[in-house]
């Protein structure tokens, strides 16, 4: 699944990765879309979250986002982008399609 996130992260056009950590299956990443404004008028571009954990013999996706209103559904859209990479591999019939560990 590591292998779908970082297809995914690596997407020019959607993501800009900040940190990666292959060893513990982490990065943190920024959404690349209008950036977000607050109620107050604030202009917030927070980077995003996603880890992998081991469960068993597979692994539970975290996604953290700091946005999901009306214009966007950041943590929904990168796990479906997650899901079209895994469809795309060659071990598709052998990968199960990731599910957040916390939907926000």
């Amino acid at each position: 699944m590591w292998t779908a996130v970082k297809a995914t992260l690596g997407n020019a056009e959607n993501y800009t990765i900040k940190v990666s950590d292959e060893t513990r299956m982490i990065a943190t990443y920024s959404v690349k879309h209008s950036a977000h404004v607050t109620v107050t008028g604030t202009l917030r571009q927070r980077p995003n979250t996603v880890s992998l954990n081991p469960q068993g013999s597979g692994c539970e996706m975290e996604v953290q986002s700091n946005y999901s209103g009306f214009e966007h559904n950041d943590s929904g859209d990168f796990v479906k982008r997650v899901n079209e990479s895994l469809a795309k591999s060659k071990d598709a019939p052998a990968a199960e399609p990731a599910k957040p560990a916390n939907p926000k």
